[in-house]
């Protein structure tokens, strides 16, 4: 037998509450301004500074910096995502 905890998938029941969705997004904010600052500074920086096309400066960031959306569309389908599929 392994020494480590097993982790178990269960099936939600029901919705999640309005509290959890409100808690969530709060713990979002930290990483929301995090990103928007370093972008806007960063934009800032090899525009102002470098002299760098902005329109292309903004490019790099847009494919640079991650994106809710994947996991927000993955947490909306039936299947669990690839990385647990090693979990029993």
């Amino acid at each position: 037998m392994s020494d480590h905890p097993q982790y178990v998938r269960r099936r939600r029941e029901g919705r999640l509450s309005f509290s959890t969705k409100l808690y969530q997004g709060i713990g979002a904010i930290p990483d929301t301004v995090k990103n928007w600052a370093f972008n806007t500074f960063t934009l800032l920086f090899y525009n102002q500074i470098l002299g760098m096309d902005a329109f292309f400066v903004s490019i790099a960031l847009a494919i640079a910096t991650p994106s809710p959306t994947p996991s927000s569309r993955r947490s909306r389908t039936t299947r669990p995502p690839a990385g647990d599929a090693g979990i029993p």
